[in-house]
Order: structure tokens, then C-alpha cells, then sequence
């Protein structure tokens, strides 16, 4: 199946993550419409993609090769990663500010797992850690599936309730004295912790599973029409998350895979439209856009650092320093992309 229609959304929930990042240094961000502020949320949407797209790729497997598998993602992922960690070390070590097992552990993908490690050192990064458990899990969540031959729809069942029990669980904890805001290790833990996440991946592999048998019936309007809505309704809710918090009488985590049910409806939706066909001088710009939206998502934290002493030395105004950051920030992930990852994908391999 062809996937390419995933890349747009994938380079769009980018920027949004970097947009959220940003109007803490940048304020005059907090005046846009809130949906484009939503970098939590659309972690939550990366998550279930993830495990959607792991399955529909993985269908000519009846069993995966699990460590063939682990390497191939964790080598596609470590390449970029380990260089946007390098001048945060680098301005570390300057700062006098060297801590080695935050290292240790940041290069073992180990920082959600331990808080309050998650942020240490390149903050958007705890979403990598959490991915690469998520990424060991994959192959023998699938592989039980197919030698049981679980049907979809028990899978579906089942992850829905996963899903349901670790919500339950980050309400109560939320709502609780446990909770001490951001930033506290329970922060971390409700935020960040890989399996506070699990549920979301996991309904991304039982949502694949479940429409990967069903032929699409409806006309392309209705696919359109059941598009838009399912994305009206994540606008609208995404809009008014505190006036919910409010009719409620506590705190929903909204940013803590609270969307994943939604999301899901959404990827699915969004695979309805592989079928509409897009021209193929398209189809090298969106899958351009897919592959830059990683390292956009890694290097924003380190490039973010890096210009920031600059602009202070240099008194930049603030939508020049915005406009800066944002063309520094393309055009190094292009050329750390065009240039050096094929090249570390194999060193790392």
C-alpha cells in the first residue's frame, strides 16, 4: 500500500511540535489559533501513526524478523539524533555544566524512562526514547498476533481497553496530590513515561489491522466529508480543552495520549484517501517533506540553543530572531539529510 499521504501530516504535526517549543521564546506565537500550538497532542497523533504505519509496512511479513527489525529502525533513528546532541554536550562543556551519566543515558534512549531525565539535554528527544521502546515492542506484539491469529477485532478490543486503564490511571494520578505541575518528576511520569504511551501505539496497530482486510465501499466525497469532520471535531476539542477541564470539574491529559481514539479515526480517514491520485511532480515534495520532518523535530532544540546566544549578543528583534531560527533550522535538517544520513546510517548499522 502506498503510504506517501502520511508525509504530509507527519511534516505538518512537525512544526506544530516546534511551534509549541517556540512561543515560549517567541510570545507573539501565543496569538495564533491554538491547534497549531498543540505540540503535545501531536505527539500523541506521531504515536499512533507509528504503529499504523509499522503494520501496513510489515503486511508481507506473516512473522517479523525481530532483531533485523530493531536495527533497522534504531539505525535510522540514532544517526540524527547523535548529532543533535553533540553541541549540546559541546556548550556543556563550556558551561561547565557536564554531566556524564545525563549522557550516558540520553545515548542509550534511556531519558523517559528515568525521571527527571526525560528533558535533561535535547528536550523533544524523550519522544525518541519512548518511540525506540515502542520500536523493540513492535515485532513481538505482531508476531504474537499472527501465530495466535487473534482476531482484528479482539486486537481492536483489546487495545482499546489498554488504552482505557492507563487513562484511568493518569486521571486519578493527575487529579491527585501525586501531581506537583511542571516541571516534577510525577510530570515526567504522567507525561512522558513510555508506558503512558503504549496505549496510543497500540491502537495505531490494531486500527491497521482491523482496516487492513475491508475494501473502501464509500464514494470519494464521503471519504472527504468523514475526513473533515473527524478534523473539525480534534480542532474544536483541541480549542476548548480548558472549558472541558472546567464543565468536568478536573484536569483531562490532554497531553498524554488523550487523543489517541481520535487520532485514530483520523489515520484511518487519512489511509481512505491513498486512493486519490496525486500527481508525481507532487510526490517528490511530499515525500521530501516527510523525510525532513525528523530531523526538523530533533534539531530544533540544539539549533534553538545555539542561536539563541547569538541573537542575545546581537539584540535581534523578536520575529527577526523567529524568522532566523526557522530558515536556520530548514536548511541545516536539509543538509544533514541530503548529506551525512545516509552516510551515519551505515556507520551505525
Amino acid at each position: 500500500m502506498n503510504l506517501y499521504i502520511f508525509n504530509i501530516f507527519r511534516f505538518i504535526a512537525a512544526v506544530i511540535v516546534i511551534l509549541f517549543h517556540m512561543q515560549y521564546t517567541y510570545p507573539f506565537l501565543k496569538n495564533i489559533p491554538k491547534i497549531f500550538l498543540a505540540g503535545p497532542q501531536m505527539v500523541t497523533f506521531f504515536f499512533v501513526l507509528s504503529g499504523f504505519v509499522l503494520v501496513l509496512s510489515s503486511a508481507k511479513y506473516e512473522k517479523i524478523p525481530t532483531m533485523n527489525f530493531i536495527k533497522k529502525r534504531v539505525s535510522k533513528l540514532y544517526p540524527i539524533y547523535f548529532i543533535s546532541l553533540l553541541p549540546i554536550i559541546a556548550i556543556s562543556i563550556v558551561l561547565g555544566k557536564l554531566d556524564i551519566s545525563n549522557i550516558i543515558i540520553d545515548l542509550a534512549f534511556l531519558q523517559s524512562w528515568i525521571p527527571p531525565y526525560a528533558l535533561k539535554l535535547n528536550g523533544p528527544a524523550w519522544y525518541l526514547s519512548t518511540l525506540t521502546a515502542l520500536y523493540i515492542a513492535f515485532p513481538f506484539i505482531y508476531n504474537y498476533i499472527k501465530e495466535r491469529k487473534i482476531e482484528n477485532i479482539n486486537v481492536l478490543y483489546a487495545s482499546l481497553l489498554i488504552w482505557s486503564i492507563t487513562q484511568i490511571i493518569i486521571v486519578l494520578l493527575l487529579n491527585s496530590s501525586f501531581y506537583q505541575g511542571y516541571p516534577s518528576i510525577s510530570h515526567d511520569f504522567l507525561y512522558y513515561f513510555p508506558l503512558a504511551h503504549f496505549g496510543s501505539f497500540f491502537l495505531g496497530i490494531a486500527g491497521a489491522l482491523f482496516v487492513s482486510n475491508i475494501k473502501i465501499m464509500y464514494s470519494k466525497i464521503v471519504r472527504y466529508s468523514t475526513f473533515l469532520s473527524i478534523l473539525g471535531i480534534l480542532i474544536l476539542s483541541i480549542e476548548y480543552e480548558n472549558k472541558i477541564n472546567t464543565v468536568l470539574g478536573f484536569d483531562i491529559p490532554f497531553g498524554s495520549s488523550f487523543y489517541a481514539p481520535l487520532f485514530l479515526l483520523l489515520v484511518i480517514s487519512v489511509n481512505t484517501l491513498n486512493e486519490t491520485v496525486i500527481e508525481n511532480k507532487f510526490l517528490k515534495i511530499i515525500t521530501f517533506l516527510g523525510a525532513i520532518s525528523y530531523p526538523l523535530y530533533v534539531l530544533q532544540a540544539p539549533v534553538k540553543l545555539v542561536l539563541s546566544a547569538l541573537f542575545k549578543k546581537y539584540e535581534v528583534t523578536e520575529h527577526i530572531a523567529f524568522l532566523v531560527y526557522s530558515m536556520s533550522l530548514f536548511l541545516i535538517s536539509y543538509l544533514i539529510l541530503k548529506y551525512l544520513d545516509k552516510i551515519l546510517v551505515k556507520v551505525f548499522k
